[in-house]
């Protein structure tokens, strides 16, 4: 799921099915799927070489174009170095994701209804229950840690006196949100559950819509704990950082 293409490091947060060219004995990212020109690292496992092309059912087509990598419609341009913040204020708002982890630039596919319905539902249910010096926020709105590391949750709840009109967020919130999809499920609960706990946020939830379920994590001692899982119609209840309940039937129900 992770591929570089002269000097730019992409991530594209899809199931594919890699065939690097290049040498047979050892093919370690077989089962991710990028075609690439060159092969790859055998000690990383990561292509290093020009990508030529990627075709993925999710509807993401990223090619090489005259020395650029796009993503659909979006034109990357390969730099040497990290992603930047000033790099993703360049690009289009397309309805794609756009967020760093320590530089390495992801990019998720616009979401489907179910996916949407329960990310406002559940933001509405937030905003209800929030005390006043709260904010809650719905995705397009990011966290940002630095110049190279920034996130965009589903929902983000936080301290009101944090709250910048102008800007994204930049001190740790309360809660982080992410409604999974089948194309972001496994970086959800790997990458992003290392990189909030590593920032320090003290609530982190995973709602599956299509299961569906709710998945709630606290952190305790650095690392983040699992304290409550629910599904279908069972009540989810949090106590903190303020009271609400809801089952993850309701964020999807007709």
């Amino acid at each position: 799921e992770e591929w570089f293409a002269q000097g730019c490091h992409i991530t594209t947060l899809m199931p594919l099915d890699v065939r690097p060219g290049g040498a047979e004995a050892e093919r370690p990212l077989d089962n991710l799927g990028v075609d690439v020109a060159g092969g790859c690292d055998q000690g990383s496992g990561r292509a290093v070489s020009r990508v030529t092309s990627v075709e993925v059912a999710t509807g993401i087509d990223a090619r090489e174009r005259h020395g650029e990598i796009s993503i659909g419609s979006v034109p990357i341009a390969p730099h040497p170095g990290p992603t930047t913040w000033d790099d993703i204020q360049a690009m289009p708002e397309d309805g794609r994701r756009y967020e760093s982890f320590a530089g390495v630039l992801t990019v998720t596919p616009s979401p489907n209804g179910r996916h949407q319905r329960a990310a406002g539902r559940l933001y509405l249910l937030l905003y209800n229950a929030a005390p006043r010096d709260l904010e809650v926020l719905p995705a397009p709105y990011g966290w940002w840690i630095s110049e190279i590391e920034w996130y965009e949750p589903d929902v983000v709840v936080f301290d009101r006196a944090d709250f910048d009109p102008a800007g994204p967020l930049r001190a740790t919130p309360l809660i982080v949100v992410e409604v999974s999809s089948p194309s972001t499920r496994l970086h959800d609960l790997n990458a992003k559950f290392a990189a909030y706990a590593t920032n320090g946020c003290p609530h982190y939830w995973v709602v599956d819509p299509d299961e569906p379920s709710v998945v709630a994590f606290r952190l305790a001692g650095g690392r983040y704990e699992e304290v409550s899982r629910v599904v279908g119609d069972e009540r989810f209840d949090a106590s903190k950082p303020f009271a609400v309940a809801f089952s993850p039937s309701a964020l999807i129900a007709d």
